[in-house]
């Protein structure tokens, strides 16, 4: 296998284990870090980039919640029509 393609395994499994299991993946780039096989360096690489989306992903919901992503409506004019109605018993 090229260097290449067993950087890209290591880092998609990286990516996967961070995805699911992140203390996992903690654990095991631990073990890694005085490694410099391809593999480690992709799946490392992976762990970060997972690690990164999870955080933009985080922000950007706050940043939802912040502009008003699901703040109540006004009611509208057809439910109150119902309200205003005047029954003669």
């Amino acid at each position: 296998m090229k260097t290449n393609q067993i950087t890209q395994k290591g880092f998609n499994a990286g990516y996967l284990i961070e995805k699911h299991l992140p203390q996992l993946s903690k654990v095991l780039s631990k073990g890694f870090q005085d490694s410099k096989h391809p593999y480690v360096e992709g799946f490392v690489a992976g762990c970060q980039e997972m690690a990164k989306e999870r955080s933009q992903n985080k922000s950007r919901f706050l940043d939802r919640l912040k502009s008003g992503f699901g703040s109540p409506k006004p009611p509208s004019k057809t439910k109150d029509r119902d309200r205003e109605m005047d029954i003669d018993i």
